[in-house]
């Protein structure tokens, strides 16, 4: 048997020829070489299977994999995580660009600090043709030793959410709940592996996340596969309901537990003016029955 890479670099991607050779090519110019990519086609109908296919074939550590059918995003993205054999695992989305110190920058954080499950470095963003739009513009601190205040820097922003696409602790990834079945549960994933450990951020700008209009961020609110075939539940019912699962299953010591439950039950009071509104549309559009939606990755 093969020995397993440090590193596993899981891709989803449904209809992403524009982006993902760029994407697979900023692996491959990468200065960490212990790592294996697995890409995972959502039965894409234009070229992706041909330029993935190409790639892997010219390089053992790339594997290419396609769904005879659309599975929908949620589970493609889920399905790598069981695919992976590294330590370390991290999603790459077909349209953003890995920086060639990355991995080897967040492996030697993971090697030296075990209380640390994720790391990333800050990042760019960039437009359709590669052009620099702006840096990261903010800060979250999630190093505390403390699972509550880690999980209370999350819950005071909005912001946060691409941080999950750092080096993730395998063992730990497959501890947690994954991503749920609603809209927003990366924010879900990121809380709950706040309460397994630090996350740290590198202060240097070590990877690429692309904007253009055809981005998950703006077509999964209205796409089938992050919202699962017999789930009606309003999203910020399902976020709730999901963040109390994972407060009550995360390895937490009783105090922390419940100062963890406090933090959230005041997110919730302080934001009450936004989510009330929100949640109210959401249980009327459950009412009428949802909108159609039609197939995606």
């Amino acid at each position: 048997m093969a020995v397993a890479p440090r590193v596993s670099i899981g891709l989803p991607v449904f209809n992403g020829e524009r982006f993902i050779e760029a994407a697979i090519r900023s692996v491959l110019e990468s200065t960490f070489h212990d790592w294996e990519l697995i890409i995972s086609d959502n039965a894409s109908s234009d070229r992706t299977e041909a330029i993935a296919r190409s790639f892997a074939e010219a390089d053992p550590r790339i594997r290419y994999e396609r769904n005879a059918t659309n599975i929908g995003a949620l589970p493609n993205f889920n399905r790598l995580i069981d695919r992976s054999r590294g330590e370390y695992f991290k999603w790459l989305a077909y349209d953003d660009l890995c920086g060639p110190d990355l991995l080897a920058r967040c492996v030697e954080v993971l090697d030296e600090d075990p209380t640390t499950v994720l790391c990333n470095g800050r990042f760019r963003e960039i437009d359709g043709h590669g052009d620099w739009i702006r840096d990261q513009l903010y800060t979250i601190d999630m190093t505390s030793s403390q699972p509550h205040r880690r999980l209370g820097e999350l819950m005071r922003t909005d912001a946060g959410h691409p941080i999950l696409y750092g080096l993730i602790r395998t063992e730990v990834l497959r501890r947690t709940h994954l991503l749920a079945p609603y809209h927003g549960s990366d924010r879900a994933l990121l809380a709950e592996l706040a309460l397994f450990g630090r996350i740290r951020e590198i202060p240097e700008i070590l990877w690429s996340s692309r904007e253009h209009p055809e981005r998950s961020l703006y077509v999964r609110t209205s796409v089938a596969g992050w919202e699962q075939p017999g789930h009606h539940l309003p999203t910020h019912i399902a976020i709730a309901l999901n963040m109390i699962r994972i407060i009550g299953s995360a390895p937490l010591s009783r105090g922390d537990r419940i100062r963890s439950g406090i933090v959230l039950a005041a997110s919730v009071v302080r934001r009450s003016a936004q989510l009330l509104p929100a949640l109210g549309a959401e249980i009327r559009d459950v009412v009428r029955g949802g909108a159609a939606r039609p197939p995606a990755g």
